[in-house]
């Protein structure tokens, strides 16, 4: 979630539960509260005016749910066309699968989760949160992780990733790979976007 939209939902949540307790205290019985509620609403204007403004924002943000609930979800497949015009669908699953296998086949490495980006084969972006099975030099299996993947993954897509991350997480042996056992590795690797231009 964007730090936008956050934002719009906090702003949205608060003004809603204000409303909602403003209309609802005058019909509670809780004195002298529900009774200054009511005296506000019907002598002061600008008080009932910010309750309107807030009902209205309310209302907007349950509409923009309901759309977003209704509105059809995007596919999550990545389309690759061929020369001759077809079209052939490969699932965000499968590329997950074949990098999952393509990396652990290289390192002693075991692949805990995998994001795939794909809008377009050629803006294609896989991120993997790698778990070391035992100590390792990080940069060199980084490396051999990173090469498989983008060959492996060029050779079924017919255009390599533009882009693969490698996370390092905590590791399953008692001898973290890091000198510091609470400190996390991350290591990113990127390759220029033009290169298949």
């Amino acid at each position: 979630m964007t730090g936008i939209k956050r934002f719009c939902m906090i702003i949205f949540a608060l003004l809603g539960v204000f409303c909602v307790c403003v209309l609802m205290l005058p019909w509670l019985n809780l004195p002298p509260v529900n009774v200054k509620v009511l005296l506000y609403l019907t002598t002061v204007p600008w008080f009932l005016y910010a309750v309107e403004i807030a009902a209205s924002v309310a209302l907007i943000g349950f509409f923009c749910i309901f759309v977003m609930a209704c509105a059809k979800k995007k596919p999550r497949d990545l389309v690759i066309k061929d020369e001759a015009g077809a079209h052939v669908t490969v699932t965000r699953q499968a590329i997950a699968s074949q990098a999952t296998y393509l990396a652990e086949s290289v390192a002693p490495v075991q692949i805990d989760r995998v994001q795939v980006q794909a809008k377009y084969p050629d803006a294609l972006g896989i991120t993997l949160a790698v778990q070391p099975l035992q100590p390792l030099q990080v940069r060199e299996v980084s490396q051999r992780i990173e090469q498989q993947v983008r060959a492996g993954l060029g050779s079924m897509l017919g255009v390599e990733p533009a882009q693969v991350n490698l996370r390092f997480v905590e590791a399953h042996v008692s001898g973290d790979v890091a000198a510091d056992p609470d400190q996390e590795i991350t290591v990113g690797i990127e390759t220029r976007t033009d290169s298949h231009e």
